[in-house]
Parts: structure tokens; C-alpha cells; sequence
């Protein structure tokens, strides 16, 4: 077999399966992915729904599939490690990589896939919170950094108020410079702040 031609056919085949992930992520930005056909998504894709199921056995596959993906491209892109000096450059990386990928962090979050998946990534999130910051905040300042800086928030600030990233990503370094200057004691619930 000719090398040449193998590696066609593997890109190929990526290239497949990535038009159908991208087709299942269009259709969910105006859609319920519950909502979503398999026969809609071939149809997005320009490919028969044999095909899409040759690559993704079931829907949840295909949901699975759209969640990592965020997750995937994201990950590859990021060059840096957050630091307190390079703060807002990393969140705006970041941030870029979210509003290339705004359908897919999308999905990421109208999937219960996706949701396991945020989940899964929290432990490691706040290690790297921890070693940015140090051990000047409490569990509940990491948490509340995690929240301000996550996809959340940037579908919050972004995609829904119309912020760009770089304005976005100003408003939320203010938030963790407030969150950081604040050492008090957690409030209970109820207390006035």
C-alpha cells in the first residue's frame, strides 16, 4: 500500500469525522441537543447517516465527541501557564480560544457529557489556581476564581452581554483582584457585605 495514500485516507477520515462534529455543534447552537436528528446532522455534514453512525455509534457518542472537543482544541492551543504576572494574558489566550470554539463550549454545557467533563477538570483547575496564587486564598477565593475565569463566565460576558474577550477579560481581572484583596473570613449566608 502505498504510504502516501494511507495518510490520504486517515485524513480523510479525520476530516470526516470532524464535519460531523461540526455539523452536530451548528445545529446545536439552535437547537436542544436532545432535539438534534442523527439524519440532520448528516445532512449538515454532507454525508449519509451509514456514515455518521460508522463514526459515532449512537447520538451520545456524538455528543461526547462535541463536548471533548472543546476541551481537546483548547487544550492544544494554550501555550502559557497561568501566572499572577501574565494573568491577563493567559484568560485572554484563553478566551480567544473559547470565542473560536463558541459552539462547542456551548455543547460543553448543554450536554450531560459536557457537565462531566467540567466536573472532571475542576480538581486539576484548582491546582493550577493554587500554584498561580499560592496559598494566600481560602478554597472558597479558588473556587470563586475558577468561576469568574471559567467558560461560564465567558458565555456570560461574551456570547450573551456582547462584551469582547479583551473587554471581558479586564472585568474579570478585577474581579479576582477584588476576590484576592479580600482576606476576611467567609461570610455565613445571610451576613451583610
Amino acid at each position: 500500500m502505498d504510504v502516501s495514500a494511507g495518510s490520504r485516507r486517515e485524513r480523510q477520515k479525520e476530516d470526516t469525522r470532524a464535519a460531523i462534529i461540526d455539523a452536530f455543534l451548528e445545529l446545536s447552537h439552535d437547537a436542544n441537543t436532545v432535539a438534534i436528528s442523527v439524519p440532520a446532522v448528516a445532512d449538515r455534514a454532507s454525508v449519509s447517516v451509514r456514515t455518521v453512525y460508522r463514526y459515532f455509534a449512537t447520538k451520545d457518542e456524538l455528543q461526547t465527541a462535541a463536548a471533548n472537543l472543546f476541551n481537546d482544541r483548547v487544550t492544544r492551543q494554550l501555550r502559557s501557564t497561568i501566572t499572577p504576572a501574565n494573568f491577563a494574558e493567559y484568560l485572554l489566550e484563553l478566551w480567544s480560544e473559547f470565542e473560536r470554539e463558541t459552539l462547542a463550549v456551548l455543547a460543553e454545557h448543554a450536554t450531560p457529557t459536557g457537565r462531566r467533563l467540567r466536573a472532571t477538570r475542576l480538581s486539576g483547575s484548582r491546582r493550577t489556581v493554587r500554584d498561580a496564587i499560592g496559598d494566600t486564598a481560602d478554597d472558597e477565593t479558588v473556587d470563586l476564581i475558577i468561576a469568574v475565569t471559567s467558560s461560564s463566565m465567558y458565555l456570560e460576558l461574551v456570547d450573551r452581554m456582547g462584551h469582547s474577550p479583551e473587554r471581558a477579560v479586564a472585568m474579570v481581572e478585577r474581579a479576582v483582584r477584588l476576590l484576592l484583596a479580600d482576606t476576611a473570613e467567609p461570610q455565613e449566608p445571610g451576613e451583610r457585605l
